[in-house]
């Protein structure tokens, strides 16, 4: 891990990074989601429930601090931490995260850490337009507040990014609601941009509206250079409050091209020869 404690921003998505374990957060219960070995993609199909957070994991969300933050019913989400010294909890809740002063808002968050070490937060800006002007915080070095902003001007919803030689990929989301779409992504050589459109992610055979899915989180493979796999979600096929993931190998086909293609199974052989 490169943080020296483990922070688990709330938000209505699972959030992600380069870290071989998924941080997610439904409501304000954190649930760790280990990275499997062996892995196999599976179809969409019917959800089955998942885990239930063990007692320890749940984070109460402090009624005083909402109040004493200045936090009114007509802002729709605030960005929150609480920290723990392993993936597993207890988390200790710290507060609203900070910028200039005031909670940074948004939701559909990702987490991001560059080659320099410097993390970052991926979320809507503005309470009224939160799923629409998508902004990246540059965050202190304990992850507890944020330093800067930066507009992006991709557009979307549930964001992921990743970084591949040189390149950054930011994964988006179109905004229909609790219907799938075609999740598209844009390229920048500079984290704060300008970003260039790229088109759609998914390509080829069951890719009709990103295999059924929608974008959660790219994960670096650990000991593969190069080697990514993509995380999708099936929530929005049904509405309900459980759901099942795609993953699936993310084949960067040229220097800022990449591509998700559907495979019956796969492991890890996949990402062996040169990438």
């Amino acid at each position: 891990m490169h943080l020296p404690s483990i922070i688990a921003v709330l938000s209505e998505k699972p959030i992600g990074g380069p870290f071989n374990e998924m941080l997610s957060l439904i409501g304000i219960a954190a649930i760790i989601v280990a990275i499997f070995r062996g892995i196999k993609s599976l179809r969409p199909s019917p959800p089955v429930a998942p885990p239930q957070p063990h007692p320890a994991q749940v984070v109460p969300q402090p009624a005083p601090a909402i109040a004493a933050a200045g936090i009114t019913p007509e802002i729709i989400a605030v960005i929150a931490a609480a920290v723990a010294d392993k993936p597993g909890g207890p988390y200790r809740w710290h507060g609203f995260l900070p910028m200039d002063g005031q909670p940074v808002q948004g939701a559909d968050t990702a987490v991001f850490t560059d080659d320099d070490g410097k993390q970052y937060l991926i979320t809507g800006k503005h309470a009224n337009d939160w799923n629409v002007a998508d902004c990246l915080y540059e965050l202190a070095p304990d992850c507890l507040s944020a330093v800067q902003a930066t507009l992006l001007h991709t557009g979307g919803e549930a964001p992921a990014l990743f970084k591949h030689q040189g390149v950054y990929y930011l994964l988006h989301s179109h905004l229909t609601g609790l219907y799938v779409n075609e999740n598209f992504y844009h390229t920048a050589t500079n984290i704060h941009g300008p970003w260039q459109a790229k088109g759609k992610i998914a390509q080829g055979d069951h890719s009709a509206n990103t295999f059924q899915t929608q974008t959660t989180d790219v994960v670096p493979v650990a000991g593969r250079k190069g080697a990514f796999i993509w995380i999708g979600d099936s929530i929005r096929n049904n509405a309900q409050s459980t759901s099942r993931t795609v993953w699936l190998p993310l084949t960067i086909r040229d220097r800022g091209e990449m591509e998700i293609r559907w495979r019956d199974a796969w492991d890890f052989s996949r990402f062996d020869g040169p990438r």
